[in-house]
């Protein structure tokens, strides 16, 4: 095998005249042993090591024997990584490109690949029309739970008490909303439902993921809004509004991505600060209401540094009209207005901050993630080799 691989070598080798400039071996200072093999002369003549460790056997970059003894030591170690192997291959021989042929190796061998097999990124597809036409704050809304979270009875007691906490993420303003629950049964959801709907107004859809608890919120809500026949009442009236439910695929958690970034988010502010110790309820209900604020006060439109430019938009715009962590504007009392024209004024500063939505907001959407490349689909039966 060397004398095919290495034949100008040998020849130059043979000669005593030294390797080329341009051979794989030019920085190795090989020599011909005895046997007639082609080895290493490296600088650990000194070493206090084995002498096939000192002087290993060169082996080419192609050939068959190099792909067996790779083979051959890969299954000897129990399938061993590239870095390993290629470790335990150094203590006899030394490959040409020998990393390159240790990955290969590795991922050649159909024992490591069905133990950890690799991941099709499918190409991401547009967003949905929920989430790029304007509409009101919390019309679309995501939830899912956070928890559990450990809170005190009381302030003298120290008895433990499990509870939850309800994220809901608008699907259009990205505006988050934060409600203390119980536990995870059907009516604890449904009364912090309740609690929310109450203070940002009546949903037209509501995603989640297949939990019991969402599960058996929109059976009730399906019979508690159900149209009623005969007389006109309240309820027949708001059996108009109802509220329509999707559910993810099971086992796909990626399609919840904007709720679960945001359950990420209150997560990581909520464990910073009950690390310190229990908070009674009042004190986690109030922790919560701030970390809402917090939240609905980051931009999400690019900053300038430029001080003539507008503040960064924020979900807040879209529910106050104004940040929720910066101090409350003067009113100029000074310009008399009549209340068409404060009324007027009031529409056309709604508009303005969905205008600004539409030209600084949506066009950060275009780009992709990690499924920014067409693949093709995989076959039945698909193997990398």
């Amino acid at each position: 095998m060397q004398s095919i691989s290495f034949a100008p070598e040998i020849a130059e080798l043979k000669s005593s005249r030294p390797v080329g400039r341009c051979s794989a071996l030019r920085t190795l200072n090989p020599f011909i042993d005895q046997d007639g093999l082609v080895r290493v002369g490296g600088r650990l003549i000194n070493a206090d090591i084995a002498y096939t460790s000192k002087c290993p056997i060169v082996l080419p970059a192609k050939g068959t024997i190099t792909r067996l003894i790779f083979e051959y030591e890969h299954k000897r170690l129990i399938h061993i990584g590239p870095r390993g192997l290629l470790a335990n291959i150094h203590l006899r021989y030394w490959p040409i490109r020998g990393r390159a042929i240790a990955s290969q190796t590795v991922r050649r061998c159909i024992i490591c690949f069905r133990s950890s097999p690799s991941l099709t990124v499918p190409f991401m597809a547009p967003l949905p029309p929920e989430r790029v036409n304007v509409e009101r704050p919390f019309a679309r809304t995501g939830v899912d739970f956070c928890g559990p979270i450990m809170i005190r009875s009381g302030i003298r007691r120290v008895v433990s008490i499990k509870c939850y906490v309800a994220v809901f993420v608008c699907f259009v303003t990205r505006a988050i909303h934060l409600e203390l629950v119980s536990g995870l049964t059907t009516e604890a959801f449904l009364a912090s439902l309740m609690r929310f709907l109450s203070r940002r107004g009546l949903c037209s859809h509501i995603y989640s993921d297949n939990g019991t608890n969402f599960i058996g919120a929109n059976k009730v809500l399906h019979s508690y809004f159900a149209p009623v026949k005969g007389q006109r009442t309240v309820e027949d009236s708001l059996s108009d509004l109802k509220i329509q439910w999707h559910f993810i695929p099971p086992s796909a958690p990626h399609f919840g991505g904007l709720w679960e970034a945001a359950v990420k988010s209150a997560k990581r502010h909520l464990l910073k600060v009950i690390s310190m110790g229990l908070l009674t309820y009042e004190e986690m209900h109030t922790l919560l209401c701030r970390i809402e604020a917090i939240l609905n006060s980051r931009p999400i439109s690019p900053m300038s540094d430029d001080p003539s430019d507008l503040n960064p938009l924020t979900p807040a715009h879209f529910l106050i009209g104004g940040s929720l962590t910066q101090p409350a504007e003067p009113e100029n009392t000074g310009i008399p207005l009549n209340r068409v024209k404060r009324w007027e004024l009031v529409k056309l500063q709604s508009q303005t901050f969905w205008k600004r939505w539409s030209t600084e907001y949506l066009p950060q959407l275009h780009k992709r993630g990690n499924g920014y490349q067409r693949r093709t689909l995989l076959e039945s039966v698909h193997w990398p080799f």
